[in-house]
């Protein structure tokens, strides 16, 4: 089965987006294409929402949900309580299309919140704790804080706590399925096979209330497996945990934080020390920036006001309307509980300031000019950049910069090089580049003079200034042709002249090679031919009719080297 995020390399352009908004840098970019390091992934699901070509995919799970349908003689599906701030539709109307799909029964996932909420209650004690509810968390403290792995609360999360009251319920054989806003649940799900079947996104269930005909407006209502209260179902929304938490409870000497987004949980966890331990502390940490109704799977033409509303009315009927029992008991604190793992943590290599400076020296980073910082590889830093080069993650390519810079070399040793006037114009038919040969054909400057200093400073000036006549360049860039070949006869001079376009209403290259010798010497054949002709014709009427086959032989021969010569005009003159 394929990991909960993946990436299809033939899509991926190599625009480095995924490394720049991965948190924590699980990307590595191999032979040009950036892809998932699974170990290092958190599984939030960030990347496939940025990536602008879609190379980075979550897994497609609805045929095995289908399947696990078909199969099973009992499945029953719980949903996350945001489904109200992506479905427009009343909880009976939501409930029913779910059983509409074939599911034995339906219900909210807040029931499970319910419990994990009460555990927490009755577990707090007086030191530091982190909340387990989102799976992004948990694999972030696992894998990179790892120091701070028994301080994740000690119980399951809501949609692992409601697998169980359904299996035990309905026995350990019944189908599971899950649908959330999250990708990380599916990860989840894959690590706890034993409470959960198959993990849905919304998306995954919008496509699947479309394939069975489903309109969620118009389905007569029933009823949901129970209903939860007030607090498990603002666990959608950044502090919606602390306020179920509190909802039954006074824990006044605690202080409670919520806090949404991997970054600022990131920036809080390093900051983490001493102040953290020897007083209660709960924090409720969300990877999604404002809570799960913003997740990777949610509908993001709506606005996270709009959703936090629906969420937080929602919960407020409730809670005039007071609860529906469920045919669900809790279960018991041993199944409900967990250990989280200290040994997960991935190697995070730190390299001495000596190690980082030879890197940027080997990337070509040598001068403080070249170390702009200017994030386009998708590291903040070139320092950053170096790290990940020596670790293998990142590419030399990947510096925009410095490819931009080996370019320009390249073409300005070549047009210094080349044997060939080259004159570069813009749009406003001013100089943008050109080489010393241009300037011996065109310049009133004595060859000897013509440096460096004399080239440059004639950027921006005008071509007609050098040129004899631009109407050649005017027609390529008026679009008429791509390519003009013509022969241009100056100061004494025969060129040969090739102007084509670099960058359609930018640029326009023009190349000037000097035939004049080899137009001389084609000129010197013809003439030297016509001679041996003339003089074979006296020949001929010299000696009648006993040379005359032999004299039209060579008068035939003669004259189709003339026409050779003539008919290859100024692309000819050096074969």
């Amino acid at each position: 089965m394929k990991p909960a995020i993946y990436t299809e390399q033939a899509a991926c352009q190599d625009c480095y987006k995924c490394v720049r908004e991965c948190p924590v840098k699980a990307i590595e970019v191999k032979d040009g294409h950036a892809v998932v390091v699974q170990d290092l992934c958190l599984y939030c699901g960030h990347c496939v929402t940025v990536c602008p070509v879609g190379a980075k995919r979550m897994r497609e799970d609805l045929p095995r949900a289908k399947l696990l349908l078909a199969r099973r003689e009992s499945c029953h599906i719980s949903i996350a309580p945001s489904w109200v701030s992506e479905f427009a539709c009343s909880p009976g109307q939501m409930a029913a299309a779910l059983l509409a799909l074939g599911f034995r029964s339906a219900g909210e996932t807040s029931i499970g919140a319910e419990v994990v909420s009460s555990a927490i209650r009755r577990s707090f004690s007086s030191s530091l704790s982190l909340s387990t509810a989102c799976p992004a968390v948990t694999e972030l403290v696992e894998k990179y804080y790892p120091r701070l792995a028994s301080h994740l609360s000690p119980w399951k999360s809501p949609m692992l706590a409601h697998a169980l009251m359904l299996k035990q319920r309905y026995g350990d054989k019944a189908g599971i399925v899950f649908a959330g806003p999250c990708i990380a649940k599916k990860q989840e799900g894959d690590k706890h096979e034993e409470c959960v079947d198959v993990v849905l996104t919304f998306d995954e269930l919008r496509r699947w209330f479309d394939d069975a005909g489903i309109d969620l407006r118009s389905i007569e209502p029933a009823s949901f497996d129970g209903m939860a209260s007030r607090g498990g179902s603002l666990y959608p929304v950044d502090g919606g945990m602390i306020a179920s938490i509190k909802e039954k409870a006074q824990i006044i000497d605690a202080t409670m934080i919520s806090l949404s987004g991997t970054e600022s949980i990131m920036r809080s966890l390093d900051d983490l020390g001493e102040q953290a331990s020897g007083r209660p502390l709960f924090l409720e940490f969300l990877a999604c920036k404002g809570g799960c109704i913003n997740g990777p799977a949610t509908d993001k033409k709506r606005s996270l006001v709009s959703k936090r509303l629906r969420v937080i009315e929602t919960a407020a009927r409730r809670s005039e309307e007071g609860e529906a029992a469920s045919s669900l008991a809790p279960v018991g604190d041993e199944k409900l509980s967990k250990r989280w793992q200290a040994d997960r943590g991935v190697d995070r290599r730190h390299f001495s300031s000596e190690e980082i400076e030879s890197a940027l020296i080997r990337l070509g980073k040598e001068r403080k000019e070249d170390r702009l910082n200017c994030g386009g590889c998708g590291y903040h830093t070139c320092a950053d950049f170096a790290a990940a080069w020596i670790e293998g993650k990142a590419e030399k390519a990947m510096c925009v910069a410095s490819m931009r810079r080996i370019a320009q070399k390249k073409m300005n040793a070549i047009i210094k090089a080349i044997p060939l006037g080259v004159v570069i114009v813009d749009d406003e038919m001013n100089v943008v580049e050109c080489n010393r040969k241009f300037l011996e054909f065109f310049s009133d400057f004595p060859p000897e003079e013509i440096d460096e200093v004399i080239i440059d400073n004639m950027v921006g000036r005008p071509a007609a200034r050098f040129l004899p006549e631009t109407e050649g360049i005017r027609r390529i860039q008026g679009g008429e042709r791509e390519l003009v070949e013509k022969r241009l006869e100056y100061r004494g001079r025969i060129m040969k002249v090739l102007i084509f376009i670099i960058e359609r209403d930018r640029f326009t290259g023009v190349l000037f090679e000097d035939v004049t010798s080899l137009t001389k010497r084609r000129d010197t054949v013809i003439k030297n031919a016509e001679a041996v002709i003339a003089k074979n014709l006296a020949t001929v009427q010299q000696i009648a009719g006993l040379l005359g086959e032999s004299a039209a032989e060579t008068e035939i021969i003669l004259s189709s080297l003339i026409d050779v010569f003539k008919s290859s005009g100024g692309g000819g003159e050096g074969r």
